[in-house]
């Protein structure tokens, strides 16, 4: 399995009976949930640090306490193990266990991208790394700063959209511009942030043209900054479409990395 990238919303501080209910059930799915830990205990061997009766107490008593790797577990155990499709899988989750799945990467050139977009924008808003939110499978953060992040990307996006040697088959329509210029209009005046985008823009367009005699061939080659204009229109319609869900109410936020 390649690197994939999914991201959650989520309500935290509510107990969750019916998700806890789903993963103590030893009898209405093979394997079960508890089986299914077993398993990846065995097949991972002493890394693997979960364990299933305090994946039971944290699901049932206090959300806040669930980690990108926890959540990863029960995902893979819908999806794989009891053989769940996506759409059945975001049923469950998010009717049910109020955790909807908000953005799912469909390739991994595509978590290349948007996970190396991302991380750099850490770094440039000089945001520290601390252990309670940094985990190797993923990250938890919340709604106001994945909407920040977002900001910065649709941008970025737009302007290396209009890069004039970039031979693009596409164009925002209307609506898609009117967001995208009602997110500029918001954020102009604000220097410092969008300095950090000109910043990464300008590395962006550096690394281009040293890598390529044209900037049309670029597409050609394994960078995940090219996926920034190979999926250009994808990662604008993905990104204004995961900003209006998250403008719905603010949340806490799991960004599963599956490096």
């Amino acid at each position: 399995m390649g690197r994939e990238v999914w991201i959650y919303k989520l309500r935290r501080k509510e107990p969750n009976s019916t998700l806890c209910k789903l993963l103590g059930d030893t009898e209405g799915f093979n394997p079960s949930f508890k089986h299914f830990i077993d398993l990846r205990k065995n097949e991972i061997g002493e890394d693997y640090n979960l364990e299933y009766d305090k994946i039971l107490t944290t699901v049932a008593d206090d959300l806040r306490m669930i980690t990108p790797d926890l959540l990863f577990e029960i995902t893979y155990w819908l999806s794989e193990a009891v053989g769940l499709h996506s759409d059945e899988q975001k049923n469950i989750l998010s009717k049910e266990a109020k955790i909807s799945l908000i953005y799912e990467s469909s390739t991994k050139s595509e978590a290349n991208g948007f996970m190396m977009a991302y991380y750099n924008y850490l770094d440039l808003n000089e945001i520290p790394f601390s252990s309670d939110k940094y985990f190797d499978d993923g990250i938890i953060t919340h709604s106001i700063d994945l909407i920040d992040f977002l900001d910065y990307f649709i941008i970025l996006l737009n302007q290396l959209r209009t890069i004039k040697e970039w031979e693009k088959d596409w164009y925002p329509d209307k609506g898609m511009m009117t967001k995208i210029d009602a997110i500029i209009l918001n954020r102009k005046d604000d220097a410092g942030f969008m300095s950090i985008i000109q910043s990464e823009y300008d590395n962006i367009i550096s690394l281009f043209r040293s890598i390529a005699k044209r900037i049309e061939d670029i597409g050609k080659r394994a960078y995940p900054e090219v996926e920034l204009l190979n999926r250009n229109a994808e990662f604008l319609m993905k990104s204004l479409e995961m900003r209006k869900l998250l403008l719905q109410e603010e949340t806490d936020i799991i960004i599963i990395d599956s490096k």
